[in-house]
């Protein structure tokens, strides 16, 4: 089967999906004629992303967030995204031209808003199947923090605008929850990054760190750090703190570090806890925003680790001496690991 992916990139865990279901597509013998990238001038797509596939990589402008230096600032999200809407109604465009005249047989959208809104406003005959953890959003067993009742339903609302017209979703869990074929929702294990090899500690040991704002990086350095740390973000830092290794993202590098890491800290984006849970490394996640916040909040009840409002490296380098990894989320990705590559080509 001949398949094409619009893919949203902000952040890496997208970008992760993609490049872990491309290479499991392709040892099966499929083809991938085009990929699309959504994204903002505020971030370059990675060069790993880049060289991960083997067609032509369309970027257009997509809706984004506007951060400070910790924290989405959304109000200031919204105003910039309306000033800018113009060149995402030419977005909605450019995706309906390019799917209306392919010869694909699929297109997977990994939770990119405008391919959900040119399936709405255009027709195109190629069937869509949605990829992405935020479809556990419509889940009726999917279990949100307490409160937050307006933001709860706004992503909703953002997460059903990227599946219009969907023949079907798959909903990237943590744990074991039913299919829903009735709304078109399936569960399913998330693609894993990571090596499926016995973990291997280091000497000597260090803590592994994703940071997708610069602003965290300066709260960390100034703390009393009480072992290393190596910290991947997708622009360059030098630190002048002698424990801090710095790192440009890369999944390769990222992944056969995470291995011998004692710890991982990020601010919850789900495809770096799903990582670390397969590999029972505990993990403290500081949400960024509301999506982050469910994500801290549904892997700290799946046993992944704590999530706080700010990264503290010795509370964190003394509370992991209590984790107890939890084998059920090793066990759901063993058991269903082609499940989704089963229900794309089927």
């Amino acid at each position: 089967m001949k398949f094409i992916f619009v893919i949203q990139g902000e952040g890496r865990g997208h970008f992760t999906q993609a490049i872990a279901l491309w290479q499991q597509l392709h040892q099966e013998g499929h083809s991938l004629e085009k990929v699309l990238i959504g994204g903002s001038p505020f971030r370059n797509i990675p060069e790993y992303v880049k060289e991960a596939f083997p067609c032509e990589i369309i970027p257009f402008a997509s809706p984004n967030f506007i951060t400070s230096a910790t924290r989405t600032r959304i109000l200031t999200s919204i105003i910039y995204n309306l000033a800018v809407s113009g060149r995402y109604f030419k977005s909605i465009s450019l995706i309906a031209n390019i799917l209306q005249q392919t010869s694909a047989d699929k297109v997977i959208n990994f939770y990119e808003p405008l391919c959900g809104l040119a399936y709405r406003r255009h027709t195109i005959n190629q069937p869509m199947i949605c990829i992405a953890h935020q479809y556990m959003f419509l889940h009726p067993q999917y279990r949100f923090p307490a409160t937050f009742a307006f933001r709860k339903l706004m992503l909703k609302r953002l997460t059903r605008l990227t599946c219009c017209h969907a023949d079907a979703m798959i909903g990237l869990s943590l744990k074991p929850l039913p299919d829903c074929p009735q709304q078109k929702l399936y569960t399913a294990p998330p693609f894993l990054n990571t090596s499926r090899q016995q973990p291997t500690p280091s000497s000597p040991p260090y803590l592994l760190c994703y940071l997708l704002n610069a602003g965290y990086f300066k709260r960390i350095e100034k703390q009393d750090i009480p072992i290393d740390i190596h910290i991947f973000t997708d622009h360059k830092i030098v630190s002048k703190n002698a424990r801090i290794s710095t790192y440009l993202l890369d999944n390769h590098a990222f992944a056969e570090q995470m291995t011998m890491a004692e710890g991982i800290m990020s601010t919850a984006g789900f495809e770096t806890i799903a990582e670390a849970m397969y590999l029972h490394k505990p993990v403290w996640m500081v949400p960024a925003n509301f999506e982050q916040k469910c994500n801290a909040h549904e892997a700290q009840e799946c046993g992944a680790g704590w999530h706080d409002k700010h990264f503290k490296v010795t509370t964190f380098v003394n509370r992991k001496k209590t984790y107890v990894p939890s084998p059920v989320f090793k066990q759901w990705v063993d058991e269903q690991a082609d499940k989704i590559l089963h229900f794309l080509t089927r």
